[in-house]
């Protein structure tokens, strides 16, 4: 590599200066799939949007289907921040760290449709997000999954009924917010989260292994 590629240029590091692009590119490409969709976005369209030259992109990305697959996890993992956050500064009542949590998670895609596009209403014509999104739900489950662990402790399910619980909700609630957010559902914010709390507090003590549910 020359010396052209790695010197600071006005004091800012070539790896800094690499991070920077890769950052707009990651937020160009959640504008244009979020209004193309993620199977219409191309290298060109993105690179538009983020005034940088398709060189740059290839720098950031090996080709152009490693895109929609970051910007989801760009979006996916600030929601999983702003989760934990949540339920970190709520009191320390099952309700109530249920209730942030779904809150923050529902305000992030509803104060911002692109992000709601990404994770819970684009198409899966793009092969490569689909099968992200579908990793994705294991891994929001696996942080519902801990969560309630570190909250109810060995008053909680068994390991297997939490996991099996985990990934129930977390697929109804994708459901759930999609159909609210398509307008299939006509409630107000406060209702729906206030309901989805309810449903995740009541199934955290459910068991399936032939012992009595906690209560």
């Amino acid at each position: 590599m020359s010396a052209t590629t790695t010197r600071p240029y006005r004091g800012i590091s070539a790896d800094r200066r690499r991070t920077e692009r890769r950052a707009k590119l990651v937020e160009a490409g959640l504008e244009v799939i979020a209004s193309k969709g993620a199977e219409r976005a191309t290298v060109r369209d993105v690179c538009l949007a983020a005034g940088l030259t398709e060189r740059y992109f290839y720098e950031a990305f090996p080709d152009r289907d490693a895109l929609p697959v970051a910007v989801f996890d760009h979006v996916a993992g600030h929601a999983a921040g702003v989760i934990v956050e949540a339920v970190a500064a709520a009191p320390h009542d099952a309700h109530a760290r249920a209730r942030a949590a779904i809150a923050a998670f529902v305000d992030l895609v509803a104060d911002d449709p692109r992000r709601a596009r990404v994770l819970l209403l684009g198409s899966l014509e793009d092969r490569g997000l689909q099968r992200r999104r579908l990793q994705a739900v294991s891994e929001f489950a696996r942080l519902v999954r801990d969560q309630a662990s570190d909250f109810y402790g060995v008053r909680g399910s068994p390991p297997l009924d939490a996991e099996l619980t985990a990934h129930a909700l977390v697929g109804a609630l994708a459901q759930l917010l999609g159909a609210w957010l398509r307008g299939e559902i006509d409630v107000t914010r406060e209702r729906l989260v206030d309901h989805a709390a309810a449903l995740f507090v009541a199934a955290a003590g459910i068991r399936s292994d032939g012992t009595e549910s906690v209560r």
